[in-house]
C-alpha cells in the first residue's frame, strides 16, 4: 500500500513519463492522430489518470514507438477526450484549484481490473493516503470519499454523481458537454 500512495509522487518528480499507446498508429496527419487518440484505451484506464496529471512532461508514443506528442502539445485534444482543462494538463493551474467533484468526474468513465484500484488510483489527485485492502470492493471508494471530506473544506464531492450504470468510456462526453462549470473556485455538476 505504501507503493500505491507513492505512485503520484513518482510521476510528479519524474523527468519524463512515457505513455505507450498500443492502439494508436503513428500518423503525421493531425486529424487521423486526433481520432486515434479519442478511441485509445489509455484514456479509459484508472491508473493512467495520475500518469497524465502528475508529471511535468508526458511523451505519448505510438504502437510503433514513435513520438506522437506531449501532454503540452496535445493538450487541446486531451482536454476534449478527458474534460480536463488545458491549464491543468499543462500545470499552468494547480490541481488543488479544481474542486473535488470536478476531479472525481475525470475518473468517472475510467475502469480498472480490480474494483479497489478505481479509488486507489485517485489518492494522489486528492493528496490522500489510504491503507490498501484488496478484497474490499466498493468500500475502497467510500473510504476515499470519507478521507477527502475529512481533509478538505470542499463539499462539492457531496453533489458528485457517478455515471449512469451501463455507461462506457466509448460513450463519454467531454466535461463541457455534461454541464460542469469550469471555474477555479467553484464547481457544480
Amino acid at each position: 500500500s505504501d507503493t500505491l500512495g507513492c505512485m503520484y509522487d513518482w510521476y510528479r518528480f519524474s523527468g519524463v513519463c512515457y505513455a505507450f499507446l498500443e492502439d494508436v498508429d503513428f500518423s503525421t496527419n493531425s486529424d487521423e492522430l486526433s481520432q486515434s487518440l479519442r478511441v485509445s484505451k489509455w484514456f479509459t484506464r484508472s491508473w493512467t489518470l495520475p500518469e497524465l496529471l502528475a508529471p511535468n512532461v508526458v511523451l505519448f508514443l505510438s504502437s510503433q514507438w514513435k513520438p506522437v506528442g506531449t501532454k503540452h502539445t496535445l493538450a487541446p485534444v486531451i482536454e476534449s477526450i478527458t474534460g480536463i482543462d488545458c491549464a491543468i494538463l499543462t500545470l499552468e493551474r494547480p490541481l488543488d484549484s479544481v474542486c473535488a467533484a470536478q476531479r472525481m468526474s475525470w475518473a468517472s468513465y475510467r475502469t480498472a481490473t480490480r474494483e479497489e484500484d478505481q479509488a486507489y488510483s485517485l489518492m494522489g489527485l486528492f493528496d490522500i493516503t489510504l491503507q490498501a485492502s484488496y478484497g474490499e470492493g466498493s468500500q475502497a471508494f467510500i473510504r476515499l470519499q470519507e478521507e477527502i471530506i475529512k481533509q478538505t473544506q470542499d463539499t462539492s464531492l457531496l453533489s458528485w454523481r457517478s455515471p449512469p450504470s451501463g455507461s462506457s468510456p466509448s460513450k463519454r462526453l467531454p466535461l463541457a458537454s455534461r454541464g460542469a462549470v469550469r471555474s477555479p473556485t467553484s464547481c457544480s455538476l
